[in-house]
């Protein structure tokens, strides 16, 4: 509104904007864009640090060439519109704010978007990916009905998702036939963490790399139906993922309907709350409400199948050889190169089903696709109706991505399995992922499949909200949208893709009781700064802060096992040193710092994630050095 006043008292005069960009254009200062501003394939829009780009009339910046932006501020005023960024080509932006929009970002089939360090606030998706490539770190997504809203990306290799907080959204990020790879987050007070949908399978971490998410005060953390099978955390024979923490989920940590498979191994939990089938959570960790453990892991009933324990033996010296070559016993696959060659005596295939189909995981988990293609296929044919082959086929969907001429082998065999007379459900998950495939035709293939008489009813509803999603996204038709959404409400009244559909549609998590969803947490947890707690502590531990995230104060604490000095540094993302407190002898106990969210000159700090790192030294004995580090994140 402010803006507007300024554009009628002329202050815009000289800087409104609209039409196309031919070549190369450098923006600095304000802009008013009063009409859709196009930049065309091979031009070049360089946006200054300090710009504010103010959007009228429901426009748009319509990036068919490249964007460079940093430092810049992009208001699109009213998120009901079509409006905001739109890349078909390519974009980096830096150290920015964009809020107000329909879609913040929308990322076109074969574009490329790259996002870091900036803030995506009060859009109805943040960024929507529609089959682009997408990296995105280091930024803060709050207020918005959708954090990341992605559709059918699996067709492309994973993107990654990095060291970002996701805060007050009603959805941090909506996955549909999605598998991105997610390090290193933050998901608080979202009703829904994550949300995924039709063979959507993140990665949380990857291959002895920890997944290291925080999933704090969230109506439900993880939501999965529809085949999908998130990997959160492995310790069988692969380590992969784990280390995520769960604190105080209103609900549930982990949902799953729909033939879903969750691994998620070597997690923190605060409590076990989950609701579905085969969620694999042990062996696990016990935290208390702060996110402190209470002892050591779980042992659980971990079942380890006889080629697992092989693996145990034998990845360490695998590691040295070829990169699809596993070395070992008779029950180790020798895993050759090329998918065509014979697989070759160490691998049975008279193994049992459960065991045949743990392999091919852990194949896919080391990046053997072609050998993960090749017994895939084996499975699938054999066992055309079980459970099992569903949760196949998606592995092999994941292997299929890595490369094109993977990808067209992935494809044939869809099409082998579209005229087996056997495992008709099958049949149909098959023709549903040839339909998502067919980017440039894909609501007519979808059409196909809820209009044929012999559909499994299931896959028919899977097939619905499938369309219902890419109408709502890739299209923007909010009336086709609502259109399909009334007929999945006739058809499938209180399925789940009724239930997703009013969710993404109207903001409303259908089916869950909304007064979980305003979650407040007492003021009386709150710390005093001038806590000493004589409460023995055994040993040193940076406990964390609270409130994180804050505005514009928050309050650190920390453990000592006896009298120690301490100097707790705050630094920004970029290492510039923001804060530092000193304290000489400090007696043992629980303390707490304060801290006002300034830096040492008495300036306020802007809103972004911060780093503060905790140094203690005995005073017994100066050998004895606690050091430990944590993020925390100023909202404004």
């Amino acid at each position: 509104a402010l803006a507007e006043v300024f554009n009628q008292r002329g202050f815009f005069s000289d800087d409104q904007v609209s039409g196309n960009i031919l070549s190369y254009a450098t923006w600095s200062g304000s802009k008013y864009i009063t009409g859709n501003v196009i930049i065309n394939p091979r031009a070049l829009l360089n946006i200054s640090a300090n710009t504010f780009i103010f959007f009228a009339n429901n426009a748009s910046l319509i990036v068919n060439g490249s964007l460079q932006a940093n430092g810049a501020i992009f208001d699109f005023v009213n998120k009901n519109g079509n409006n905001g960024i739109k890349v078909y080509g390519n974009a980096t932006i830096y150290s920015s704010t964009i809020k107000n929009a329909n879609t913040g970002i929308y990322v076109a089939p074969s574009s490329i978007l790259y996002l870091s360090n900036s803030t995506i606030a009060g859009c109805n998706n943040g960024i929507s990916n529609d089959q682009g490539a997408m990296g995105v770190y280091s930024s803060i997504f709050t207020g918005n009905d959708k954090g990341i809203y992605s559709i059918n990306t699996n067709n492309k290799k994973n993107s990654l998702i990095e060291h970002n907080i996701f805060s007050g959204n009603n959805i941090g990020i909506y996955l549909n036939a999605s598998s991105p790879r997610i390090n290193t987050n933050t998901f608080y007070r979202n009703s829904y963490g994550i949300y995924g949908a039709t063979n959507s399978s993140p990665y949380f971490g990857n291959v002895d790399e920890s997944g290291d998410c925080d999933f704090i005060d969230n109506t439900v953390a993880i939501y999965v139906v529809y085949n999908s099978n998130p990997v959160l955390g492995t310790v069988d024979c692969i380590n992969t993922g784990g280390n995520n923490r769960f604190l105080r989920s209103s609900l549930y940590h982990i949902m799953t309907d729909n033939n879903c498979i969750v691994e998620a191994e070597s997690n923190y939990w605060n409590e076990l709350k989950f609701s579905g089938t085969t969620i694999h959570y042990e062996p696990y960790y016990l935290i208390d409400a702060n996110g402190y453990p209470l002892g050591t892991m779980s042992l659980g009933p971990v079942n380890l199948s006889p080629e697992e324990k092989l693996y145990n033996e034998e990845m360490k010296r695998a590691d040295s050889v070829s990169a699809n070559y596993v070395s070992g016993s008779s029950d180790v696959i020798d895993v050759a190169s090329d998918a065509k060659m014979d697989i070759g005596p160490q691998y049975n295939k008279y193994w049992s089903l459960k065991k045949r189909t743990s392999f091919l995981r852990n194949l896919v988990y080391l990046q053997k696709y072609d050998n993960a293609l090749k017994i895939g296929i084996e499975i699938i044919r054999e066992y055309p109706d079980s459970a099992l082959s569903v949760y196949a086929l998606d592995l092999l969907w994941q292997a299929g991505r890595t490369n094109s001429a993977r990808f067209k082998d992935f494809e044939k065999f869809l099409e082998e399995l579209t005229s087996n007379d056997e495992g008709k459900f099958l049949r149909g998950k098959s023709e549903l992922m040839l339909a998502l495939c067919d980017t440039s035709n894909i609501n007519d293939a979808l059409d196909k499949i809820t209009r044929k008489v012999k559909t499994n009813k299931l896959i028919r509803e899977e097939a619905l909200i499938d369309k219902f999603s890419c109408l709502l996204s890739r299209y923007e038709d909010r009336g086709k949208a609502a259109s399909v959404l009334n007929e999945i409400d006739t058809q499938f009244p209180n399925s789940q893709a009724s239930k997703i559909g009013h969710l993404l549609f109207e903001g409303k998590p259908n089916g869950i009781d909304g007064n979980m969803l305003e979650k407040s947490i007492a003021e009386d947890e709150k710390a005093s700064a001038e806590d000493n707690s004589p409460e023995t502590v055994r040993e040193y531990a940076l406990v964390g802060n609270y409130p994180n995230p804050f505005n514009p104060e928050t309050v650190i604490r920390y453990a000592l096992p006896e009298e120690s000095n301490v100097e707790l540094k705050i630094y920004n993302l970029m290492g510039k040193l923001v804060r530092t407190f000193a304290y000489d002898s400090q007696t043992s106990g629980y303390k707490n710092i304060k801290w006002n969210g300034k830096d040492e000159n008495g300036n306020m700090v802007s809103s972004g994630i911060y780093i503060y790192r905790l140094q203690a030294v005995s005073n017994k004995n100066q050998g004895k050095m606690f050091v430990r580090s944590a993020k925390m994140m100023m909202l404004k």
